[in-house]
């Protein structure tokens, strides 16, 4: 199933609460984001998971930053069905949508774009 939010946040912070998977300051090298070796001022693609060793938060999760924006269970009514969208992509800069908290990004069920995907939870 799709992460909630909550455990979405909690995932990407860890226990130390921290702004970035990885830490307190931005790094852009840390995570597949815009300024790292793989984003859009580089290459801008995806890449496997982990291969950002640094990109990974103190509960072991790989890549809740940049790489690939992922969809989370929780809706918002903004006239049409829309759920909400956390962690940012290769696309993505230092700005709300990379760090371990609610970016208030959202999209409609049928949106596609090939730097948004999902990680599931059990």
């Amino acid at each position: 199933r799709l992460c909630t939010g909550a455990e979405w946040d909690s995932g990407c912070r860890g226990e130390n609460r921290a702004i970035f998977p990885y830490g307190e300051e931005y790094d852009p090298e840390a995570c597949n984001v815009l300024e790292s070796p793989d984003g859009c001022f580089n290459a801008c693609r995806l890449v496997p998971t982990g291969q950002y060793t640094r990109c990974v938060s103190a509960a072991g999760i790989f890549d809740v930053s940049g790489n690939a924006a992922e969809w989370v269970e929780d809706q918002r009514p903004f006239g049409e069905e829309a759920y909400d969208v956390r962690g940012g992509s290769y696309f993505s800069a230092n700005d709300n949508t990379i760090r371990c908290r609610n970016a208030n990004l959202s999209r409609e069920p049928d949106f596609t774009n090939p730097d948004l995907g999902f990680r599931c939870c059990r």
